[in-house]
């Protein structure tokens, strides 16, 4: 229990606390050391929630910033993985 703390302290992180993914196996691996730790799975949703939130907002400008919704398009995408593996794995502790 204590590698998988250190292992979620020492994770590559943005200024805003973001969780760092370069492939959707960091993004699985991640969930899978993360689904007991209940302040980061909330975090995990919030941040889903804020990338899907950006991207609705550039979608509906004039003229949006193409650069700017890939970026938020690769992090909803692999917090969406995070997301869903965490579900997966609790729905799976839940039947057991």
């Amino acid at each position: 229990m204590r590698a998988i703390k250190e292992t979620l302290k020492t994770w590559p992180t943005r200024k805003n606390g973001e969780p760092i993914f370069r492939t959707s196996n960091d993004a699985i691996f991640y969930a899978q050391q993360a689904v007991n730790e209940p302040s980061v799975v909330e975090k995990m949703k919030y941040y889903r929630e804020q990338a899907h939130r950006v991207l609705r907002t550039e979608r509906a400008k004039l003229h949006p910033n193409l650069d700017r919704m890939m970026e938020y398009a690769t992090k909803a995408q692999f917090f969406r993985e995070c997301w869903e593996e965490i579900e997966r794995i609790q729905h799976e502790e839940a039947t057991q």
